[in-house]
């Protein structure tokens, strides 16, 4: 069988060397059978190989002249008419096709150009160019309907193999990225195909998009999927990667720009008709707009940067001796994550509780909210327990938050996955629109869990082009999930990030339980980039039972080599106010029992720790000098059972 399409163009991947009017030819070795038995080169030559990424491709000496390109090369086949590769050939359907637009292939042979190398069924002035590939490919390629082939994932740790397993799943193939520091990362391993970023810092690695989208081109993948960080909310990089024909897993650039900054999507909330708490216009000192705010709304204020999310460039000010230091600080360190040194005020929420709402809207209109996350247990700003649904809200309170970051969601014409964040008064249960995040939020498993469905793959779907087959009836909670950010820092010293080889990583198993990680055992845990180590999530068909099976998981979560925050999050869920439901963003600091170690773990971390060394995992002298604030004073080989672990 044979599938041609006589208007396509080729291009080396690395040098860029193009040739055009190229006759793609899609050959199966049904092929070889109706020929001469020369022509059983031509389909040896399309056997794929083991491990081989990308699809085999046989060329006549004509096309390799024009191109320049060595057996192993990587070589781009542009369709410029798609609907050439019409489906009736293939599945003997008359449908039209999205089609296909770039594909990658691995040159493996040449052919002479007499015999199979000239053949052609267009008639030719000069020697034809022939490009011959699987007829399996093509087949594969128009079943994707429009979904990419391949796809690179610009990020790292947790959420690139997250990201990965639903491309997996979805059959398209991945590329990943990494920094020096990261070359032997999970992230890189599972990928199908790893390119270095070099260098070792986010600012040379993964936040420098002219390298990705370099490395992108070069890969012949047809869309990026950014994550959550990094370059994921910058509608720059958005807008680079459509410039260079490559779709961006995620909103346009101009939803980006709208939403992605807290002072213009503030404007727009206010334009949909959601109430949004008080703030000042950007500020980078004290001035007269300065004084206007602090007439109206006084002390206690939060000084907050313009852009990004994590906590970074937030400060709490309680006096006007601080006013000014903290606009300092708080734009230097926006400068330095965001790229954005713009801040302002806003008015200070006592007791507040922070709920955010994830929301899901297609390219044909329809857009529908996916229940709440409450995120109120934070340190620094910085959520470290999530849990859905909210103990707090009624049924009647979820349905106007819903359906405010719902409108706010469509005023904005915003398509994809995003997550309306707001402030829930914990006295008079009002709610104001704080921000919205334009990507996928860190804790969007337990929305996954409650609902059974998988976002990455949603953000995929939409990206290419289909609609929501969900109505808002079927957004129904099943059971109750909570999630435990697992980060290698010391609690108990004012959080200091921990680093050092992880010795000992053993995660939990068992029903209800999803872990969603990034690093392995034996990888060395750096000061590069964010200390979060990994997701745990526990369900259960109530929030006791989920509860529960987060204690128990945790307290069977031995880790050797840094300093983790384990056994601080058990202390935070079994504490008498959380397992009530009462807390909020505050919570953690006005119980300050939580900021000291609970002495009844001691002898089970203990007993953790020699079942490890028995084992063969004692952490070596260089981790345990590496580990980080607090971690010599706490090795169990000095201090007995006051380890701790895990």
């Amino acid at each position: 069988m044979k599938l041609t399409t006589p208007a396509g163009s080729a291009a080396h991947g690395a040098t860029r060397a193009r040739a055009s009017r190229v006759q793609v030819q899609g050959i199966d070795p049904s092929f070889a059978d109706l020929f001469v038995p020369e022509y059983s080169e031509l389909v040896d030559g399309l056997a794929r190989k083991p491990g081989q990424l990308f699809p085999p491709l046989v060329v006549n000496q004509a096309l390799q002249r024009e191109l320049g390109a060595a057996l192993g090369d990587p070589v781009l086949l542009s369709f410029e008419q798609p609907q050439a590769l019409n489906p009736e050939f293939v599945f003997g359907s008359r449908q039209s096709g999205a089609g296909v637009r770039t594909l990658r292939f691995t040159l493996a042979r040449v052919l002479p150009d007499r015999g199979p190398g000239r053949f052609g069924l267009q008639p030719h002035q000069a020697l034809p160019l022939n490009a011959f590939v699987p007829l399996a490919v093509l087949q594969k390629a128009l079943a994707q309907q429009g979904r990419a082939n391949a796809v690179l994932v610009a990020n790292r740790g947790e959420i690139a193999v997250r990201v990965q397993q639903t491309l997996k799943t979805l059959g398209i193939a991945t590329v990943a990225v990494y920094s020096d520091p990261d070359a032997t990362a999970p992230h890189v391993l599972m990928a199908d195909e790893a390119w270095p970023l070099g260098g070792q810092s986010a600012a040379e690695t993964y936040l420098d998009m002219e390298k990705i989208i370099t490395i992108a081109l070069r890969c012949g993948v047809e869309a990026i999927h950014p994550g959550y960080g990094f370059l994921s909310e910058n509608p720059r990089f958005a807008r680079t990667c459509a410039e260079a024909g490559i779709v961006f897993i995620g909103p346009s650039p101009e939803s980006m720009e709208a939403l992605g900054d807290k002072i213009s999507s503030k404007e727009l909330a206010q334009q949909a008709g959601a109430p949004v708490v008080p703030n000042s216009p950007p500020c980078d000192r004290v001035d007269e707009a300065v004084d206007r705010f602090l007439a109206t709304w006084g002390f206690p204020l939060l000084v907050k940067a313009a852009a990004g999310g994590g906590g970074r460039g937030m400060r709490l000010v309680n006096s006007l001796e601080g006013l000014a230091p903290a606009l300092e600080s708080a734009g230097r360190e926006a400068k330095a994550a965001f790229g954005d040194r713009r801040v302002f005020l806003e008015r200070y929420i006592p007791r507040p509780r922070h709920v955010e709402i994830q929301v899901l809207a297609d390219g044909m209109g329809n857009t529908l909210h996916l229940l709440e996350r409450d995120c109120s247990i934070q340190r620094r700003y910085q959520k470290i327990i999530e849990e859905t649904p909210s103990p707090f809200l009624t049924p009647e309170l979820r349905r106007r938050m819903g359906e405010a970051a719902v409108e706010v969601t469509r005023s904005a014409g915003y398509v994809n996955a995003g997550t309306v964040e707001f402030l829930l008064d914990s006295e008079t249960r009002e709610f104001y629109f704080l921000e919205m995040n334009t990507r996928l939020q860190v804790e969007h498993p337990i929305t996954d869990e409650v609902l059974g469905i998988d976002l990455v793959e949603w953000q995929v779907r939409i990206a290419s082009g289909e609609k929501l087959t969900l109505n808002q009836d079927d957004i129904q909670a099943r059971g109750h999930a909570v999630e435990c950010r697992i980060y290698a820092e010391d609690p108990y010293n004012d959080f200091a990030p921990s680093v050092g080889t992880l010795e000992r990583w053993l995660p939990p198993t068992g029903p209800g339980l999803r872990l969603d990680s990034g690093v392995a055992q034996g990888q060395t845990v750096s000061t590069y980039y964010d200390p979060m180590l990994a997701k745990l999530i526990a369900w259960g068909p109530d929030r006791a039972s989920s509860l529960h099976r987060m204690d128990l998981a945790l307290s069977q979560f031995p880790v050797l080599g840094v300093v983790t925050n384990i056994q601080f999050l058990r202390q935070v869920i079994r504490h008498p106010k959380f397992m009530e439901g009462d807390y909020d963003t505050g919570f953690l600091s006005v119980n300050s029992e939580l900021g000291r170690p609970d002495s009844s773990e001691e002898d089970l971390n203990l007993a953790q720790a020699l079942a490890a060394w028995a084992m063969g995992q004692v952490p070596s002298q260089q981790t345990r000098i590496q580990a980080g604030p607090g971690a010599a004073q706490n090795n169990p080989w000095h201090t007995g059972g006051k380890l701790r672990l895990p």
